[in-house]
Protein backbone atom coordinates (compact mmCIF):
# COMPACT_ATOMS: atom_id res chain seq x y z
CA UNK A 1 0.00 0.00 0.00
CA UNK A 2 1.25 3.47 -0.89
CA UNK A 3 0.50 6.58 1.12
CA UNK A 4 0.77 10.02 -0.45
CA UNK A 5 1.55 12.68 2.14
CA UNK A 6 1.44 16.45 1.70
CA UNK A 7 4.67 17.73 0.18
CA UNK A 8 5.42 14.43 -1.65
CA UNK A 9 4.00 15.63 -4.98
CA UNK A 10 7.47 16.37 -6.39
CA UNK A 11 8.49 12.74 -5.88
CA UNK A 12 5.76 11.40 -8.12
CA UNK A 13 7.42 12.30 -11.46
CA UNK A 14 5.45 15.52 -11.81
CA UNK A 15 2.05 13.96 -11.02
CA UNK A 16 -0.14 15.54 -8.36
CA UNK A 17 -2.67 13.82 -6.13
CA UNK A 18 -5.48 15.05 -8.37
CA UNK A 19 -3.81 13.50 -11.41
CA UNK A 20 -3.44 10.17 -9.64
CA UNK A 21 -7.05 10.30 -8.45
CA UNK A 22 -8.31 11.03 -11.97
CA UNK A 23 -6.21 8.22 -13.40
CA UNK A 24 -7.52 5.75 -10.83
CA UNK A 25 -11.08 6.90 -11.54
CA UNK A 26 -10.64 6.28 -15.28
CA UNK A 27 -9.26 2.81 -14.63
CA UNK A 28 -12.20 1.94 -12.35
CA UNK A 29 -14.70 3.24 -14.91
CA UNK A 30 -13.08 1.14 -17.61
CA UNK A 31 -13.21 -1.97 -15.45
CA UNK A 32 -16.86 -1.35 -14.59
CA UNK A 33 -17.80 -0.78 -18.26
CA UNK A 34 -16.01 -3.96 -19.36
CA UNK A 35 -17.75 -5.95 -16.62
CA UNK A 36 -21.13 -4.74 -17.88
CA UNK A 37 -20.21 -5.54 -21.48
CA UNK A 38 -19.22 -9.05 -20.44
CA UNK A 39 -22.70 -9.69 -19.01
CA UNK A 40 -24.69 -7.90 -21.74
CA UNK A 41 -25.73 -10.23 -24.66
CA UNK A 42 -26.80 -7.26 -26.78
CA UNK A 43 -23.29 -5.82 -26.73
CA UNK A 44 -21.77 -9.18 -27.69
CA UNK A 45 -24.26 -9.54 -30.55
CA UNK A 46 -23.39 -6.09 -31.87
CA UNK A 47 -19.68 -6.91 -31.61
CA UNK A 48 -20.20 -10.13 -33.58
CA UNK A 49 -22.10 -8.29 -36.31
CA UNK A 50 -19.39 -5.63 -36.53
CA UNK A 51 -16.71 -8.31 -36.89
CA UNK A 52 -18.69 -10.07 -39.63
CA UNK A 53 -19.08 -6.77 -41.46
CA UNK A 54 -15.34 -6.21 -41.09
CA UNK A 55 -14.71 -9.69 -42.57
CA UNK A 56 -16.81 -8.83 -45.63
CA UNK A 57 -14.99 -5.52 -46.01
CA UNK A 58 -11.61 -7.27 -45.66
CA UNK A 59 -12.53 -9.80 -48.35
CA UNK A 60 -13.63 -6.97 -50.66
CA UNK A 61 -10.40 -5.03 -50.10
CA UNK A 62 -8.20 -8.10 -50.70
CA UNK A 63 -10.13 -8.88 -53.87
CA UNK A 64 -9.70 -5.34 -55.13
CA UNK A 65 -5.99 -5.39 -54.35
CA UNK A 66 -5.51 -8.75 -56.10
CA UNK A 67 -7.45 -7.70 -59.20
CA UNK A 68 -5.67 -4.33 -59.35
CA UNK A 69 -2.23 -5.90 -58.99
CA UNK A 70 -3.04 -8.47 -61.68
CA UNK A 71 -4.30 -5.78 -64.03
CA UNK A 72 -1.09 -3.81 -63.53
CA UNK A 73 1.10 -6.91 -64.00
CA UNK A 74 -0.47 -8.01 -67.27
CA UNK A 75 -2.63 -5.35 -68.91
CA UNK A 76 -0.73 -2.18 -68.02
CA UNK A 77 2.73 -3.64 -68.59
CA UNK A 78 1.65 -5.14 -71.94
CA UNK A 79 0.27 -1.79 -73.07
CA UNK A 80 3.42 -0.05 -71.86
CA UNK A 81 5.62 -2.58 -73.65
CA UNK A 82 3.84 -1.91 -76.95
CA UNK A 83 4.30 1.83 -76.46
CA UNK A 84 8.01 1.44 -75.69
CA UNK A 85 8.62 -0.38 -78.98
CA UNK A 86 8.35 2.96 -80.75
CA UNK A 87 11.10 4.51 -78.59
CA UNK A 88 14.30 5.12 -80.63
CA UNK A 89 17.06 2.71 -79.71
CA UNK A 90 20.73 3.39 -79.20
CA UNK A 91 20.55 5.83 -76.28
CA UNK A 92 20.51 5.43 -72.51
CA UNK A 93 16.79 6.20 -72.26
CA UNK A 94 15.86 3.23 -74.47
CA UNK A 95 18.07 0.91 -72.41
CA UNK A 96 16.38 2.06 -69.21
CA UNK A 97 12.86 2.19 -70.66
CA UNK A 98 12.99 -1.43 -71.80
CA UNK A 99 13.32 -2.48 -68.15
CA UNK A 100 10.32 -0.41 -67.04
CA UNK A 101 7.60 -3.11 -67.58
CA UNK A 102 9.54 -5.67 -65.54
CA UNK A 103 10.11 -3.16 -62.73
CA UNK A 104 6.41 -2.25 -62.67
CA UNK A 105 5.44 -5.93 -62.47
CA UNK A 106 7.70 -6.52 -59.47
CA UNK A 107 6.53 -3.33 -57.76
CA UNK A 108 2.87 -4.29 -58.26
CA UNK A 109 3.48 -7.58 -56.46
CA UNK A 110 5.30 -5.83 -53.61
CA UNK A 111 2.68 -3.10 -53.21
CA UNK A 112 -0.10 -5.68 -53.36
CA UNK A 113 1.43 -7.69 -50.53
CA UNK A 114 2.01 -4.58 -48.44
CA UNK A 115 -1.59 -3.40 -48.88
CA UNK A 116 -2.89 -6.88 -48.06
CA UNK A 117 -0.84 -7.10 -44.87
CA UNK A 118 -1.90 -3.62 -43.82
CA UNK A 119 -5.57 -4.50 -44.37
CA UNK A 120 -5.16 -7.72 -42.36
CA UNK A 121 -3.49 -5.94 -39.44
CA UNK A 122 -6.20 -3.27 -39.46
CA UNK A 123 -8.88 -5.97 -39.46
CA UNK A 124 -7.30 -7.78 -36.51
CA UNK A 125 -6.89 -4.58 -34.51
CA UNK A 126 -10.48 -3.51 -35.21
CA UNK A 127 -12.05 -6.92 -34.56
CA UNK A 128 -10.19 -7.74 -31.36
CA UNK A 129 -11.15 -4.38 -29.89
CA UNK A 130 -14.89 -5.26 -29.97
CA UNK A 131 -14.65 -8.01 -27.35
CA UNK A 132 -13.63 -7.55 -23.73
CA UNK A 133 -11.47 -10.66 -23.56
CA UNK A 134 -9.49 -9.79 -26.70
CA UNK A 135 -9.31 -6.04 -26.19
CA UNK A 136 -5.86 -6.15 -24.47
CA UNK A 137 -4.49 -8.01 -27.49
CA UNK A 138 -5.89 -5.30 -29.78
CA UNK A 139 -4.30 -2.57 -27.67
CA UNK A 140 -0.93 -4.36 -27.64
CA UNK A 141 -1.08 -4.89 -31.39
CA UNK A 142 -1.95 -1.25 -32.05
CA UNK A 143 0.80 -0.08 -29.72
CA UNK A 144 3.36 -2.40 -31.37
CA UNK A 145 2.45 -1.13 -34.83
CA UNK A 146 2.71 2.48 -33.67
CA UNK A 147 6.12 1.87 -32.10
CA UNK A 148 7.32 0.10 -35.25
CA UNK A 149 6.23 3.02 -37.44
CA UNK A 150 7.94 5.47 -35.09
CA UNK A 151 11.16 3.41 -35.20
CA UNK A 152 11.03 3.30 -39.00
CA UNK A 153 10.51 7.05 -39.14
CA UNK A 154 13.43 7.70 -36.78
CA UNK A 155 15.60 5.24 -38.70
CA UNK A 156 14.87 6.95 -42.02
CA UNK A 157 15.53 10.44 -40.65
CA UNK A 158 18.72 9.33 -38.89
CA UNK A 159 20.07 7.62 -42.02
CA UNK A 160 19.53 10.57 -44.38
CA UNK A 161 22.86 12.32 -43.58
CA UNK A 162 24.78 9.07 -44.13
CA UNK A 163 22.97 8.40 -47.39
CA UNK A 164 23.73 11.92 -48.55
CA UNK A 165 27.43 11.48 -47.74
CA UNK A 166 27.52 8.09 -49.53
CA UNK A 167 25.79 9.54 -52.59
CA UNK A 168 28.29 12.41 -52.67
CA UNK A 169 31.22 9.98 -52.47
CA UNK A 170 29.86 7.85 -55.32
CA UNK A 171 29.15 10.96 -57.39
CA UNK A 172 32.76 12.11 -56.99
CA UNK A 173 33.97 8.61 -57.90
CA UNK A 174 31.79 8.62 -61.02
CA UNK A 175 33.19 11.98 -62.14
CA UNK A 176 36.76 10.83 -61.53
CA UNK A 177 36.21 7.60 -63.47
CA UNK A 178 34.74 9.60 -66.38
CA UNK A 179 37.84 11.78 -66.43
CA UNK A 180 40.04 8.70 -66.20
CA UNK A 181 38.19 7.11 -69.14
CA UNK A 182 38.76 10.21 -71.27
CA UNK A 183 42.47 10.29 -70.41
CA UNK A 184 42.98 6.65 -71.33
CA UNK A 185 40.92 7.09 -74.51
CA UNK A 186 43.34 9.80 -75.66
CA UNK A 187 46.27 7.58 -74.73
CA UNK A 188 44.74 4.70 -76.68
CA UNK A 189 44.28 6.87 -79.77
CA UNK A 190 47.87 8.14 -79.70
CA UNK A 191 50.45 6.55 -82.06
CA UNK A 192 52.53 3.70 -80.67
CA UNK A 193 55.82 4.90 -79.19
CA UNK A 194 54.65 8.40 -78.25
CA UNK A 195 53.95 7.59 -74.61
CA UNK A 196 53.95 4.97 -71.87
CA UNK A 197 50.48 3.70 -72.91
CA UNK A 198 49.26 2.56 -76.31
CA UNK A 199 46.30 0.86 -77.92
CA UNK A 200 47.24 -2.48 -76.31
CA UNK A 201 47.96 -1.40 -72.73
CA UNK A 202 45.56 1.54 -72.27
CA UNK A 203 42.26 -0.47 -72.04
CA UNK A 204 43.56 -2.88 -69.40
CA UNK A 205 45.11 -0.04 -67.41
CA UNK A 206 41.87 1.93 -67.61
CA UNK A 207 39.88 -1.00 -66.20
CA UNK A 208 42.33 -1.47 -63.34
CA UNK A 209 42.34 2.23 -62.43
CA UNK A 210 38.55 2.58 -62.59
CA UNK A 211 38.01 -0.58 -60.55
CA UNK A 212 40.46 0.72 -57.93
CA UNK A 213 38.62 4.04 -57.79
CA UNK A 214 35.24 2.35 -57.26
CA UNK A 215 36.67 0.07 -54.59
CA UNK A 216 38.12 3.09 -52.83
CA UNK A 217 34.73 4.85 -53.05
CA UNK A 218 32.97 1.81 -51.54
CA UNK A 219 35.49 1.72 -48.69
CA UNK A 220 34.98 5.43 -48.02
CA UNK A 221 31.17 5.24 -48.17
CA UNK A 222 30.84 2.05 -46.14
CA UNK A 223 30.89 3.70 -42.66
CA UNK A 224 28.13 6.11 -43.73
CA UNK A 225 25.71 3.43 -44.93
CA UNK A 226 22.71 2.75 -42.63
CA UNK A 227 23.31 -0.29 -40.46
CA UNK A 228 26.96 -0.64 -41.42
CA UNK A 229 27.98 -0.82 -37.75
CA UNK A 230 25.59 -3.68 -36.93
CA UNK A 231 26.83 -7.25 -36.72
CA UNK A 232 24.31 -8.42 -39.34
CA UNK A 233 25.63 -5.93 -41.91
CA UNK A 234 29.23 -6.80 -41.10
CA UNK A 235 28.48 -10.51 -41.43
CA UNK A 236 26.84 -9.91 -44.79
CA UNK A 237 29.90 -7.95 -45.93
CA UNK A 238 32.15 -10.87 -44.98
CA UNK A 239 29.94 -13.31 -46.91
CA UNK A 240 29.93 -11.08 -50.01
CA UNK A 241 33.71 -10.69 -49.83
CA UNK A 242 34.12 -14.46 -49.55
CA UNK A 243 31.82 -15.02 -52.54
CA UNK A 244 33.76 -12.51 -54.63
CA UNK A 245 37.07 -14.13 -53.64
CA UNK A 246 35.83 -17.63 -54.54
CA UNK A 247 34.39 -16.37 -57.83
CA UNK A 248 37.63 -14.60 -58.74
CA UNK A 249 39.66 -17.72 -57.87
CA UNK A 250 37.44 -19.91 -60.06
CA UNK A 251 37.73 -17.40 -62.90
CA UNK A 252 41.52 -17.41 -62.68
CA UNK A 253 41.62 -21.22 -62.60
CA UNK A 254 39.27 -21.40 -65.59
CA UNK A 255 41.30 -18.92 -67.64
CA UNK A 256 44.55 -20.63 -66.66
CA UNK A 257 43.20 -24.03 -67.71
CA UNK A 258 41.75 -22.74 -70.99
CA UNK A 259 44.82 -20.84 -72.20
CA UNK A 260 47.16 -23.86 -72.75
CA UNK A 261 44.52 -25.76 -74.74
CA UNK A 262 43.69 -22.69 -76.81
CA UNK A 263 47.37 -21.98 -77.38
CA UNK A 264 48.01 -25.55 -78.55
CA UNK A 265 45.04 -25.41 -80.94
CA UNK A 266 46.20 -22.10 -82.43
CA UNK A 267 49.76 -23.39 -82.83
CA UNK A 268 48.53 -26.57 -84.52
CA UNK A 269 46.35 -24.64 -86.95
CA UNK A 270 49.19 -22.20 -87.66
CA UNK A 271 51.67 -25.00 -88.46
CA UNK A 272 49.11 -26.73 -90.66
CA UNK A 273 48.43 -23.49 -92.55
CA UNK A 274 52.16 -22.91 -93.07
CA UNK A 275 52.70 -26.41 -94.41
CA UNK A 276 49.68 -26.21 -96.70
CA UNK A 277 50.73 -22.84 -98.11
CA UNK A 278 54.31 -23.98 -98.77
CA UNK A 279 53.02 -27.21 -100.31
CA UNK A 280 50.57 -25.32 -102.54
CA UNK A 281 53.38 -23.25 -104.06
CA UNK A 282 55.76 -26.18 -104.50
CA UNK A 283 58.10 -25.46 -101.57
CA UNK A 284 58.91 -28.60 -99.64
CA UNK A 285 59.50 -28.54 -95.88
CA UNK A 286 61.75 -31.34 -94.61
CA UNK A 287 62.73 -32.34 -91.11
CA UNK A 288 66.38 -32.24 -89.93
CA UNK A 289 66.65 -36.03 -90.45
CA UNK A 290 67.14 -35.38 -94.20
CA UNK A 291 70.88 -35.05 -94.99
CA UNK A 292 70.51 -35.20 -98.76
CA UNK A 293 67.82 -33.64 -100.91
CA UNK A 294 65.57 -36.45 -102.24
CA UNK A 295 65.29 -37.08 -105.95
CA UNK A 296 61.58 -36.32 -106.02
CA UNK A 297 60.12 -33.34 -104.09
CA UNK A 298 58.29 -34.25 -100.90
CA UNK A 299 55.02 -32.60 -101.93
CA UNK A 300 51.42 -33.76 -101.73
CA UNK A 301 49.05 -32.63 -104.52
CA UNK A 302 46.18 -30.57 -103.23
CA UNK A 303 43.73 -33.11 -104.62
CA UNK A 304 45.13 -35.68 -102.17
CA UNK A 305 45.14 -33.51 -99.09
CA UNK A 306 41.92 -34.98 -97.76
CA UNK A 307 42.15 -38.55 -98.90
CA UNK A 308 40.08 -40.96 -96.76
CA UNK A 309 39.87 -41.23 -93.83
CA UNK A 310 40.79 -37.50 -93.61
CA UNK A 311 37.98 -34.94 -93.88
CA UNK A 312 38.01 -31.41 -95.18
CA UNK A 313 37.83 -28.85 -92.30
CA UNK A 314 35.00 -26.34 -91.94
CA UNK A 315 35.16 -23.17 -94.05
CA UNK A 316 36.84 -20.31 -92.26
CA UNK A 317 38.96 -22.50 -89.97
CA UNK A 318 42.70 -21.97 -89.90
Amino acid sequence: MCYVLPGDDSELAGETRDDLANQASRVLQKIWAEARERRDPQVNLEATLEVLLACVLLAAILTMVTVGARWIRYRLTAWLGERLKSVPTGNWFSRVAILLPAVIRRLSVLVGWLLGLFALLSFLTYSLDWFVFTRPASENLSQSISQLLIQIQHGVTDSLPGLFASALIFLVAWVVTRVSTEIFAHAEAAPIGTGMLNVHTAPATRRIVNASLWLFAVAMAYPHLPGSHTQAFQGLSVILGLMVSIGAHKLVVYVDSEQPARRALVASNLHAAIQDTFNRYGVQIMSPQYFVRPATPKLVPESNWYAPPARRPNTGEL
